[in-house]
């Protein structure tokens, strides 16, 4: 009996185009260290290419796995909080073999890969939720504030951008064409406006 768990670190990219492949390597290796540090010395650890890794646990139960796991996530988080200029996100999936008939660990691999997007797809849309969260939040302090945001608009379509403090709420993204009316439900909505939005005169 045996688990194969995969893990894949998120934002490397990111990291490379804004800080450097050095400081990406340094992420790398952080997360290396951590995940050695999580498991157990008794379990195989390494690196599967890029910003993939990969760890194969035997003899444990899925209560175990998970255990392991989640012990993962506290390592990680810890140095996070210690590390907060580059903090440690990833994504992580496995697979137990007892889960699934004639499974040899390349199929088992296989079956942890798509857990490990599921976990993926799971983070991506938090992030997503926060986000919205923040934006609805400064939108909330904009609105007390008793910005106009018809009249930037227009002032946008007619001189030029807006200011970069007020574009961050994504609240101007269509082209700077003419004075377009815009229906206030869409012009205040935190979220950027949508392709068949942004061709509408009359929205």
């Amino acid at each position: 009996m045996y688990a194969v768990c995969v893990f894949d670190l998120n934002n490397l990219r990111t990291i490379n185009n804004s800080l450097g492949h050095d400081k990406g390597d340094e992420y790398i290796r952080s997360f290396a260290v951590q995940l050695r540090k999580a498991v157990p010395e008794e379990y195989f650890v390494g690196r599967n290419g890029g910003d993939e890794f990969l760890a194969i646990l035997r003899g444990l139960n899925r209560e175990e796995v998970e255990a392991c796991m989640n012990h993962i996530r506290t390592q990680t988080a810890e140095y996070s909080r210690q590390h907060p200029e580059m903090p440690i996100s990833y994504a992580g999936g496995y697979a137990l073999s007892t889960e699934f008939e004639d499974c040899d660990i390349r199929e088992l691999f296989r079956h942890a890969d798509q857990n490990m997007y599921i976990d993926k797809n799971r983070a991506k849309m938090e992030e997503a939720a926060a986000e919205r969260k923040i934006s609805l939040e400064a939108l909330d302090v904009v609105k007390k504030k008793g910005i106009p945001f018809f009249q930037l608009y227009l002032l946008q379509c007619k001189t030029g951008p807006v200011p970069d403090s007020a574009r961050r709420f994504g609240l101007f993204s269509l082209p700077r064409t003419a004075a377009i009316p815009v229906r206030p439900s869409i012009l205040c909505r935190a979220s950027r406006m949508r392709k068949r939005e942004r061709k509408c005169v009359e929205c």
